[in-house]
């Protein structure tokens, strides 16, 4: 599948503008608050092209925003913890989230729910997933003590000025260091 400059570049321009003007917080949520509007609209009116013209921008925002939001969350990261749980994070979890995803459509698909009470899970399922996106943006905002925009983080070796804890499950320590966006 070949992908043109075009295609290629389109994610890092947004990207980068949501991050800078949005901050973490809008890069992450984009994608659960899409999903929502798209999910919702499909339960509404559940046509086929509806549906087909709702799901290219939610498949978009997660290759290109939700992946560089998911890079993102592991900045403020020593590379340590980086090298030691990304890759657990990536192969294990996410596969995890693959196939809770497939059994969900397995789900709808042996109980040969309606299309919209199919999509009413949907709505159910993306509107936990945005509770717990929002606890995430607020975990890394207080682990980093940034409650605003105009703030980025940027890893400084072996040698941080400050070293936080960082809310996840293995509560693991940051090392980070603040510096004011240009």
């Amino acid at each position: 599948q070949q992908r043109s400059g075009a295609a290629e570049a389109t994610p890092a321009l947004f990207a980068s503008r949501i991050l800078k003007y949005g901050g973490f917080g809008a890069l992450f949520l984009m994608l659960p608050v899409i999903a929502l509007v798209s999910y919702s609209a499909m339960a509404l009116l559940p046509l086929l092209w509806v549906v087909k013209g709702l799901q290219i921008p939610v498949n978009a925002t997660d290759y290109s925003i939700q992946n560089t939001a998911r890079h993102v969350l592991w900045l403020p990261m020593s590379q340590e913890v980086t090298f030691k749980g990304k890759p657990t994070v990536d192969s294990l979890f996410m596969r995890a989230g693959d196939g809770m995803a497939a059994l969900t459509v397995l789900v709808g698909v042996r109980l040969a729910s309606p299309s919209r009470t199919f999509f009413a899970w949907n709505i159910v399922l993306v509107s936990a997933w945005l509770l717990t996106a929002v606890q995430v943006v607020r975990g890394v905002k207080d682990a980093i003590g940034v409650h605003g925009r105009g703030m980025s983080l940027v890893r400084s070796g072996n040698r941080p000025r400050e070293s936080l804890q960082y809310p996840d499950a293995g509560s693991v320590i940051a090392s980070l260091t603040l510096v004011e966006s240009r």
